[in-house]
């Protein structure tokens, strides 16, 4: 029975472990990725891991609907590089669109999909268009 338990231990690990690195997405400089909540990317080369963490806000005005104020969408990422302090950091469709980190600069370009009149977006349904340049 012990040996089954161990079997079953060891499946469970190495299934998590997968999953973990199925949510890394490889992606270069230069270039514009998707991230979903939850996602993780890791710029080529470099070393730079950028997390989406969630959507804090999303107040833009939705499709359909006269409003006074166009509103913004804002998220969280999570950057970290080896050897370095890992920050947290906000981004919006209006401002800041951008952050600098470490000699790079990371801007939200998009957030999809734009809200509709009289329909509830799922936070996990959220896919934040990134861009990462080095200065």
């Amino acid at each position: 029975m012990t040996q089954a338990i161990l079997t079953m231990w060891c499946a469970i690990c190495c299934l998590g472990f997968a999953q973990q690195r199925s949510e890394l997405k490889r992606v270069g400089l230069d270039r514009e990725f998707d991230l979903r909540p939850g996602q993780n990317a890791l710029v080529k080369i470099e070393g730079l891991r950028i997390g989406f963490d969630s959507v804090i806000e999303d107040s833009r005005c939705p499709k359909g609907v006269d409003c006074i104020w166009a509103g913004q969408a804002k998220i969280r990422i999570k950057l970290s590089k080896p050897n370095n302090k890992p920050a947290s950091v906000e981004l919006s469709t209006l401002e800041p669109k951008k952050i600098s980190y470490l000699g790079y600069q990371v801007s939200l370009v998009g957030l999809s999909p734009y809200p509709k009149a009289s329909e509830t977006i799922n936070k996990n349904a959220y896919v934040a268009t990134l861009g990462v340049f080095k200065h």
